[in-house]
């Protein structure tokens, strides 16, 4: 079934996840603990980092189609949350990264956060 960007929009401000059997979803909502804990965004100042949008470019996304809710960013076909840890994860269609200044000051970090868009398809 094709959804288009617009039919889109409004499930994902539902917060409802496409392709995902809705028995499986409930489950994982009632179950799921945040473990990860969300780093306050101002997304000002994201635009202004050059890093940060690289990879928008590099995602093929736009700066209008970004959409910040609370600690996370919506990305469309995914969502982006900032943590404390330093380290990258991508798991319930959310891609959790340390904050920026940390990914731009570490060369390693880079790395993972590549590793990570391209092992999860996120391109």
């Amino acid at each position: 079934m094709t959804v288009s960007s617009r039919q889109f929009n409004h499930l994902t401000e539902m917060g409802i996840q496409l392709w995902q059997r809705k028995s499986l979803a409930l489950e994982s909502a009632e179950l799921e603990e945040p473990d990860q804990a969300s780093v306050e965004i101002c997304f000002s100042s994201l635009l202004q980092s050059q890093f940060f949008l690289d990879i928008l470019s590099c995602l093929n996304v736009s700066q209008d189609e970004v959409i910040q809710e609370k600690n996370t960013l919506r990305l469309g076909l995914f969502n982006w949350n900032f943590t404390l840890d330093n380290s990258i994860d991508f798991k319930d269609n959310t891609l959790f990264t340390p904050e920026l200044s940390a990914m731009t000051a570490s060369k390693l970090l880079k790395a993972q956060l590549w590793q990570t868009i391209v092992k999860n398809n996120l391109l």
